[in-house]
């Protein structure tokens, strides 16, 4: 595809991020466009109160680029650019910010997640261990990089924040 549209062949080695536009390709290469190639998904502290969630954690999957609309926007992805990606984001009407958790403004219980969040290392039977939490120590690191944190301080407290959300709600309507 790359081929097809520049007429030349693939020479990037650096870690960056390729969107996929419609039958277009944009290639964001660390270095020369990027200052980060490690996406960060942005949250703003009322939403990580209420979900008790980390305001800013690395994402290393596939995303989609969607349009908030009138939805609500719980978190966003940030892509920390250059001036050149800027002026090549620009350049093809997107933003390095955009959302990444939306609910529905209406019934508040439906969430468009718009990107792999389902997608993890973390096997099933290890995450329901009780204190496991506690062992957070063994299971990733501290540093914003460190994409296993994106499960345990993001994903998981996520959606048991919304399972609550919706308990809590059916329990009252009783």
């Amino acid at each position: 595809m790359y081929r097809k549209q520049f007429r030349k062949p693939w020479t990037f080695s650096k870690p960056g991020i390729v969107i996929l536009k419609e039958k277009e390709i944009i290639v964001l290469e660390q270095g020369t466009h990027l200052k980060n190639s490690m996406p960060h998904i942005i949250t703003d502290s009322a939403y990580c109160s209420k979900f008790g969630i980390l305001g800013s954690v690395a994402f290393d999957k596939w995303f989609d680029i969607i349009e908030p609309l009138q939805t609500n926007v719980i978190s966003k992805f940030a892509i920390e650019t250059t001036a050149l990606g800027d002026t090549l984001l620009f350049g093809n009407n997107l933003s390095n910010i955009f959302p990444a958790v939306v609910q529905d403004p209406v019934s508040r219980r439906i969430y468009y997640f718009s990107g792999d969040f389902a997608n993890s290392r973390v096997s099933y039977w290890t995450s329901r261990i009780e204190g496991v939490d506690k062992l957070k120590w063994l299971i990733y690191s501290d540093k914003p990089d460190d994409t296993r944190r994106f499960f345990w301080l993001y994903y998981k407290p996520l959606i048991n924040g919304i399972l609550t959300d919706y308990y809590s709600s059916m329990n009252s309507k009783k």
